[in-house]
């Protein structure tokens, strides 16, 4: 791996530790739930010196609602425990949405593209396939000051993930920081965390 001028980390070849799970387990996952699979990449970059993995998706159109979402991967060939879990974190999200912006206030933007569909598919089909007894983290660090949204200009954490966390221990950070922790990240940690 190298920098740019620029400092920003450069991507270097994905060793196989990358591509297996991506080709083995979270593509068909995507492709069960009727989603390109194509829309995933997976590649090993360098920042501040550590090698890690940066996982993107393609910008292309995704669902218009949570309802549509869970509808969609409960109405696949996607595994149904699955399909029931993608469901569960996407009505979490949409509960979350409803709570900040009221009843029927979770038409969420981010669903406007495949991302968060493609984010909650993958993370749940890794967590599946590596079956542990019990998923602990640390308290998730939320970040500050505002960042602009579908919504507008809001402040860090969005309201969204104050009301997935609320009840949780969190971090913080200074006032800009920017947002550390996203609805999607919010939703999933909340979900799978048992402590």
């Amino acid at each position: 791996g190298s920098r740019s001028a620029s400092g920003e980390a450069q991507a270097v070849e994905a060793p196989l530790a990358v591509e297996a799970p991506l080709a083995g387990i979270v593509r068909p996952a995507l492709e069960a739930a009727g989603i390109d699979p194509g829309v995933a990449h997976a590649t090993v970059v360098e920042r501040g010196g550590l090698r890690c993995c940066r996982f993107t998706v393609d910008d292309r159109p995704g669902f218009a609602s949570f309802a549509e979402l869970s509808a969609a991967v409960r109405g696949s060939a996607l595994e149904a425990a699955l399909a029931d879990g993608v469901a569960a974190v996407a009505e979490r999200m949409a509960a979350a949405e409803r709570a900040v912006h009221g009843p029927g206030g979770e038409h969420l933007h981010e669903l406007s593209s495949l991302d968060t569909a493609v984010d909650l598919i993958s993370v749940l089909a890794l967590v599946s396939h590596l079956a542990p007894a019990r998923v602990v983290a640390l308290p998730p660090v939320l970040g500050g000051g505002t960042v602009s949204t579908a919504h507008g200009e809001l402040p860090v954490p969005v309201p969204a993930v104050a009301a997935l966390l609320a009840g949780l221990p969190t971090g913080g950070a200074g006032p800009a920081a920017g947002e550390l922790t996203t609805p999607t990240g919010a939703a999933l940690l909340s979900w799978l965390a048992t402590e």
